[in-house]
């Protein structure tokens, strides 16, 4: 808030235009462009070379644009003489102001990006505002560049038009309205582990950006978290349960206030999309009949061999209910207990505490192969 404060007062104070006894405008060919009603007219791509002629000033450029998205790129070099923190303003044809770029201290180049919806007339203002310049100084240089700044991943506003991302990468775009939000989908194989984060540019105001992780066709986040300024970056990493798609979004935050929007932004994305092999696991086998609460070992093979890790699968129990559904009850970690060239066998003591009809299964995953199930054993607990 405290920048856009600073530039509608830096607006007020330039409006009407002020010219300096003695400056020779002959030096700048746009001067003088020193008020919206004095704005030199640029069309459609420009590249302005200019300067500042005097200490506090201002100057205006009036260009047309038709509807898309436009960079407008300033860049100063250091000098004896540089005023500080060069900001460009884009006003719309009433002078109200609809972005504003982040300020560039001394040398170097700043920029800002704006959506037109609606064609038409529009402003740049740009002008050095920090800190007046000595009375001896001769004219700062500056240089103002406006061209297409396409958002390639748009139209991204929707889970239906998601932009795909087909492997790890740095993406960069930005959001462009106050309401703006970009999805991004990824196809997950069953296992996969990747890392995703957001880190906000800089733009217009001083908000902050949202990430948001949904999996599948889930409408609640599983991830949520947001940064509340510039410069500042969030993240998580993603392990998909089971294959598919999994949906994120970065959008402004606040949103729907105009403090975060116009926000370039990158989504970093690490780790391996590619489906991972799943190993064999065979069915678990156990007493067909045990007596409750007493011990029993059940034990099954995995296919390749595993030479590390103490527990080799997870055996989950159902017990069938009064409607003869087989309902979850528990599960016990089964170790490694020898392999082979070819295989590893597990294997588990175990007790059930209820009489009834059981069934087991056993599942393996581990950061070489995906999760998968085994059939099934039944059981006669007395």
């Amino acid at each position: 808030m405290y920048r856009t404060r600073v530039v509608l007062a830096f607006l007020f104070l330039f409006a009407v235009g002020v010219l300096v006894p003695g400056y020779s405008y002959a030096a700048d060919p746009y001067e003088p462009n020193n008020s919206m009603s004095s704005a030199a007219i640029v069309t459609y791509p420009t590249d302005i070379q200019a300067e500042f002629s005097h200490a506090w000033d201002t100057d205006y450029y009036k260009i047309h644009l038709e509807s898309g998205c436009y960079r407008f790129t300033a860049s100063q070099e250091d000098s004896p003489y540089q005023l500080y923190n060069l900001t460009p303003v884009i006003l719309d044809s009433a002078g109200v102001l609809v972005s504003c770029g982040p300020s560039v201290y001394r040398e170097g180049s700043t920029e800002t990006r704006y959506t037109v919806t609606q064609a038409g007339d529009y402003y740049v203002q740009i002008g050095e505002y920090d800190e007046p310049a000595p009375v001896e100084d001769p004219g700062t240089p500056y240089r103002l560049v406006i061209d297409a700044a396409p958002d390639t991943f748009e139209p991204n506003n929707t889970r239906a038009n998601a932009t795909s991302l087909a492997q790890a990468g740095v993406y960069t775009s930005y959001t462009s309205t106050p309401n703006d939000i970009d999805y991004y989908k990824m196809y997950l194989s069953e296992g996969a582990i990747v890392h995703v984060f957001t880190e906000h540019l800089g733009g217009m105001g001083m908000g902050g950006l949202k990430l948001q992780v949904f999996g599948g066709v889930d409408t609640v986040p599983s991830y949520e978290e947001h940064c509340d300024a510039p410069n500042e970056a969030v993240g998580t990493v993603i392990r998909a349960d089971v294959e598919g798609y999994v949906y994120v979004s970065v959008q402004p935050w606040p949103i729907n206030e105009t403090e975060g929007w116009e926000s370039p932004y990158t989504l970093t994305v690490t780790g391996d999309f590619s489906v991972l092999p799943k190993a064999v696991v065979y069915n678990p086998i156990a007493p067909s009949t045990m007596y409750r609460s007493h011990p029993y070992t059940i034990y099954g093979y995995v296919v390749p061999k595993h030479t590390s890790g103490y527990y080799l699968v997870q055996l989950n129990f159902y017990l069938r209910n009064s409607h003869g559904v087989y309902v979850y009850h528990s599960h016990v970690h089964a170790r490694r207990y020898y392999y082979s060239t070819t295989k590893t066998k597990y294997k588990a003591t175990v007790s059930l505490p209820h009489t009834g009809k059981w069934r087991v299964r056993a599942y393996h995953s581990c950061s070489k192969h995906a999760g998968s199930y085994s059939g099934y054993d039944y059981i006669t607990v007395k």
